[in-house]
């Protein structure tokens, strides 16, 4: 035999289809409460004919508390049923005040399936390999860096035009004025730090001397990665908020990315391997969450102004490698 709890739950009611196992609880509560209460009008009849044995022994005199065991009978079921009722209904609203017990892992699988999802970044070419290119094809290195500054400047055109819209639409002011309120500001995660150039200024030709080609080539790949960990969140804010730049960005990301498979190609031709993986955690959830407009728009400026800045440091960076190759490359 099943049995129930105080409150009516059965015992185990955890394992069971919750609205069975009320219902089967109440109706057992009812079952007890009819049996216990069914005899009580027998045995007060019996209590009263012990009492008023002389009132029906006299022949023709009814008893004076037949009619009013009548009534108090009737009163009894009645109130019976309507507690029983009462209970059942009582059982199917608590049945709709239940949360669904398969709702919250489906909305928390939704709200983090993007964030587990693998980052564009880490495979910028896709599956079907990077444009072609294998080891040991032996694409010249001029060819390589003019895949890379070609679409650098492709890049570039876009954030230029952008930056205005962004500067007008977020700020109501001008590119010249955010540069000059947020100069001082930047996060130490982002490579512009670590680079000798500022957004529009030019590259120190002792720098330019200072580099080699195959370092460099991974060392702007990992920034560049760095830079599309900002962009990422910047999309995905826009999205949620269906806001005014969502496509612009949308656009931006893409161009990123291609820029990324431009670079991972000649990675790839050259054979180097990319030491540093670069993950989400970088960027830290206090600029992910909790963020009210300003300080949101103060953010995507810092991330879009050091991915200008990169892209114009690479095409200079480039160019000087492309002017100083071995007349025989």
């Amino acid at each position: 035999m099943e049995m129930c709890t105080a409150q009516g739950h059965l015992v185990g009611m955890l394992d069971r289809d919750q609205r069975t196992a009320k219902l089967c609880c109440f109706d057992r509560l009812c079952a007890v409460f009819v049996k216990k209460y069914e005899n009580l009008p027998e045995q007060t009849a019996r209590t009263r004919r012990n009492k008023t044995i002389s009132h029906r022994s006299v022949p023709g005199r009814t008893s004076p508390h037949s009619s009013c065991k009548t009534r108090k009978n009737g009163h009894f079921w009645k109130s019976l049923h309507r507690l029983k009722h009462a209970l059942i209904v009582g059982a199917y609203l608590s049945l709709l005040t239940f949360p669904s017990t398969s709702s919250a892992p489906t909305i928390q699988k939704s709200m983090s399936s993007r964030e587990t999802a693998e980052p564009k970044w880490l495979n910028p070419c896709g599956m079907g390999g990077v444009n072609g290119a294998a080891p040991g094809h032996g694409i010249p290195d001029a060819q390589l860096i003019n895949m890379i500054v070609r679409q650098a400047h492709i890049a570039e055109a876009k954030a230029k035009t952008f930056k205005e819209e962004f500067a007008e639409k977020k700020f109501n002011t001008n590119v010249a004025q955010l540069k000059l309120y947020y100069a001082p500001h930047d996060y130490e995660w982002l490579p512009t730090t670590k680079i000798p150039k500022k957004l529009d200024g030019a590259v120190d030709p002792e720098h330019l001397k200072s580099l080699e080609f195959k370092p460099t080539l991974l060392e702007v790949y990992v920034s560049l990665q760095k830079i599309a960990v900002g962009v990422e969140q910047m999309v995905w804010d826009e999205e949620d908020r269906n806001g005014p730049l969502k496509s612009s960005l949308i656009e931006t990301e893409n161009y990123l990315g291609s820029l990324l498979c431009e670079i991972h190609t000649a990675i790839i031709e050259k054979e180097l391997t990319v030491e540093e993986t670069v993950t989400r955690d970088i960027m830290k959830e206090e600029l992910r969450k909790n963020l009210d407009n300003t300080g949101r728009n103060i953010r995507d400026w810092i991330i879009y102004r050091d991915y200008l800045n990169m892209l114009q440091y690479i095409i200079q960076v480039f160019d000087h490698f492309k002017a100083n190759l071995p007349s025989s490359d």
